[in-house]
């Protein structure tokens, strides 16, 4: 049985399908169907029901999935293990990041992390995007997770990609979106008052600039830097939000409507930001390798490989 095969079989169950598993990890769709096979041939069971929509698993595949999982993180600690003997990884590392990547993947970070180098003190440093720039620059940040857009201002500031997420629309069940089907047009969203996420009303917010290079004037009512406190807006039909869809899947959604936009173009692209030139400690070194390998959040494109 081959590794591979773990993780393109659980990369069809995190996407919800082979061709969203074959965008996500940047592999020929044909390999992810023959890597499947493989691994159903190797168990002795179909795992997958490639006739649902999306792709459901099978009573095997629901018994299987978790020992997959297991396995690969398995792989993964035992890799870090015995990068931590070869360079007794220890010390303190501060990490920065931003609210819904803070809920969406730190956790498993942090947890991964702990395990494979217990002789860190890893803290973690949760604010806006754009004060992540200053405290990487001047300290106390040694990495951080952070959206390309805003742009960073900071020339000695670089950056590896790890993900890419889908920019949706949240709107009350009652708004006049609600009457228009299928994904939303963005022209749709002229004029409408929109709550945007960001610090001020204009430049550090990143739908706001998103909007602006793509021909729609926003009319913001609203601003908040805060996942839960955007969806609640809404809820109480205040305006209507423009925001990553991981900012939506970690709040509590219920009694809104989030849709897909028209233009696929509209999405967020997040990496790892450091200072050029910085002298990387083996904390710092083990946690960089761990932002590679460590499973992304579901619906997200892997941008690593």
């Amino acid at each position: 049985m081959q590794i591979d095969w773990l993780t393109t079989f659980l990369a069809v169950v995190d996407h919800g399908g082979f061709h969203a598993a074959s965008e996500a990890t940047f592999r020929a769709q044909s390999r992810i169907s023959a890597h499947v096979a493989s691994l159903e041939r190797e168990v002795g069971a179909v795992l997958l029901d490639r006739s649902a929509r999306p792709v459901q698993l099978t009573d095997a595949g629901s018994a299987f999935v978790e020992h997959a999982r297991r396995t690969v993180a398995a792989l993964q600690q035992g890799k870090a293990a015995i990068q931590a003997v070869r360079g007794l990884v220890s010390g303190d590392i501060i990490l920065g990041t931003y609210p819904s990547a803070a809920a969406a993947f730190v956790p498993r970070l942090l947890a991964e992390y702990r395990d494979a180098y217990p002789g860190v003190h890893l803290q973690l440093h949760e604010t806006a995007t754009v004060l992540l720039d200053e405290l990487l620059e001047k300290g106390p940040v040694d990495l951080a997770l952070r959206p390309t857009k805003p742009a960073t201002t900071r020339r000695d500031l670089t950056h590896r990609l790890l993900w890419r997420e889908r920019m949706v629309v949240v709107h009350h069940p009652l708004h006049r979106l609600a009457s228009i089907d299928g994904n939303l047009p963005l022209a749709e969203l002229e004029g409408e008052g929109l709550i945007l996420t960001g610090r001020s009303f204009e430049h550090d917010s990143e739908p706001f600039l998103m909007l602006m290079e793509r021909g729609v004037s926003p009319v913001v009512t609203y601003v908040t830097n805060q996942p839960q406190t955007l969806v609640s807006l809404v809820r109480e039909n205040l305006g209507v939000a423009v925001t990553n869809e991981l900012a939506v899947r970690t709040s509590e959604h219920a009694g809104v409507m989030v849709r897909r936009l028209a233009d696929e173009t509209l999405h967020r692209d997040v990496g790892v930001f450091w200072r050029e030139g910085m002298v990387w400690s083996s904390a710092a070194r083990a946690l960089f390798e761990l932002l590679l390998i460590t499973a992304l959040p579901q619906g997200t494109q892997d941008l690593r490989l």
